[in-house]
This record gives structure tokens, sequence and C-alpha cells, in this order.
């Protein structure tokens, strides 16, 4: 070994270090997102806001529950989530059912959406235990990216880059963009045509359905966060 050739070994075994720690490094955003997002909520208050004003578009009372599951499926580095919406009322028959997974890919924080293939056995889901994708069809084109907004919020849209496919009530394909904070879940859902006419959601400069997590979620999400944006106390990884 040559003294020219030191510097170099140094600078290779720094990279090879800075490269592990990076590697090692917690995703901050990641597990703030993953921490905010569990709980219930719904959109009572902005209903009965629409209803005392009588707004030409009347939004509707619906309940949101977010429940983190584990998947057999492997990857230490994502978090899974079990989405279920229903109407005030009517929480026995929901009308919407996802499992979210949460991941970063390619420096972009997404979620992948997957359909459950027996949608009426999963109904009051909580996770008790875990789920596997094979029982799931993944909705292409449908992944939702976010980023940070503010230091309380994140925001992220879907089926603006890819065509997210429906066919609902005319539609051709949808599009969503929302916000979440520890305390609300804002969500605007739209199916629209190809001539860009709204055939289902809010329509077009109407604001997304506000859904309000209740006080015990938000307790949860708050101690689960650390309030600065720390890993969550319950990393639900996607297990084996």
């Amino acid at each position: 070994m040559t003294l020219g050739t030191v510097p170099r070994i140094v600078a290779a075994a720094l990279c090879l270090a800075l490269c592990l720690a990076l590697r090692a490094a917690p995703d901050a955003e990641l597990a703030t997102i993953a921490a905010w997002l569990p709980g219930t909520y719904d959109t009572f208050a902005q209903a009965s806001a629409d209803e005392s004003s009588s707004a030409t578009y009347q939004h509707v009372r619906a309940v949101l529950t977010v429940t983190p599951v584990a998947l057999t499926a492997p990857d230490p580095d994502a978090f899974a989530f079990y989405l279920e919406q229903a109407l005030e009322g009517q929480e026995r028959e929901p009308y919407r059912q996802r499992v979210i997974v949460l991941r970063r890919r390619n420096g972009t924080i997404i979620n992948e959406l997957y359909r459950p293939r027996d949608a009426r056995s999963l109904v009051g889901f909580a996770g008790a235990t875990p789920l596997s994708l094979g029982d799931f069809n993944r909705e292409a084109g449908c992944d939702a990216s976010w980023e940070r907004a503010s230091d309380s919020t994140f925001r992220g849209s879907a089926g603006m880059q890819e065509r997210c496919p429906s066919t609902l009530r005319g539609a051709t394909h949808a599009r969503s963009t929302f916000a979440l904070s520890q305390e609300f879940f804002v969500t605007l859902d739209q199916g629209l045509g190809d001539d860009g006419a709204v055939h289902w959601g809010p329509p077009l400069g109407v604001k997304g359905h506000v859904f309000v997590k209740r006080p015990h979620a938000r307790a949860a999400s708050a101690e689960a966060s650390g309030t600065a944006h720390t890993t969550p106390s319950r990393r639900v990884k996607v297990t084996g």
C-alpha cells in the first residue's frame, strides 16, 4: 500500500459508512403519516353546516375507520392499513373497503390500493389477524402520492399522472386529492368522463369531505407520533 492510496481508502470507507447510515435511518415523514392515519373519523360537523346553510351540495354524513394491519408478505419498510367507509347508521354496510400499503418508492411516499375480493367477510375488521394480498385486487393506476405541505399537514393525490379506471355512473376514470393532519382527513374523490364532466363526487369547485378525527383516536395519533414527527410506537410491519 502506498501513501497515495490511503486517502482513497479512507474516502471509500467514509462513503460506505454514510450509505449504511442513510439506509438505516428511519423515514420520519413516512412514519408520521403512518402514525396520523389510524383512527375513526366522521363528516358530521361538515354535513350539519351544509344542512344549516342549505348548501347546494350536501356532503354526506359518513364514518371513516382506518385500522393498522399486518400482511402475509415481507416488507419491513411498509405500513399497511384497512380502510372502511360507510354512511352514518349503515356502518355494517360500508360503501368503500380498501387495504392501503404505504411505502416510499423512488424517493416519493406512495400508497397502493387493494380492493377485497370478498368485501363482506371484512366488514368491521379490527386487524386481529394478518391479511393476504392474494385475497385482494390491486387497483392499477390508482396509487396515491404524498408530500409534506407544512409542519402539521401532508397532502396528496391519485389519478393525476396515471389513469385510475372508474365506470361508476358513466365515469371513465377517477381522481382524488386529500390532506391529512392529526385532527382531520379531507378527501375529494371524483369520477370523471373523458370530457372532464363530473359523474360522481362533489362537483367542480366544491370542497371535499372533511373527516374529523374523533377525540380518542386523535389522542392515540398524538401519542404515536410524539407530536414531533417521530417513529410511531406501533410500527406495523408487513410480516412473513
